[in-house]
């Protein structure tokens, strides 16, 4: 890949519309990581409510994907 410049990097918090792209992206970045458990991880985020989403940043340079955050769901303790 290029060099990405910063400025051309967009930031965009998952959505469904994303999981194949998604999905693609992280079975080349992790390889060794089965697909089915990243496609099922992928299809259990689909099911939170839209605002937990949010648990997922995408970078994007030029409308690939170049990099995520994962984590993973859990209501706040009081």
């Amino acid at each position: 890949m290029e060099n990405l410049d910063v400025k051309e990097v967009e930031k965009v918090f998952y959505t469904p519309e994303w999981h194949e792209k998604l999905l693609a992206f992280m079975v080349k970045e992790f390889p060794t990581r089965n697909i089915f458990y990243l496609d099922w991880w992928l299809k259990n985020l689909d099911k939170e409510e839209p605002g937990d989403w949010n648990k997922v940043l995408l970078l994007l340079f030029r409308a690939e994907i170049v990099g995520c955050t994962t984590a993973f769901f859990c209501k706040n303790i009081k």
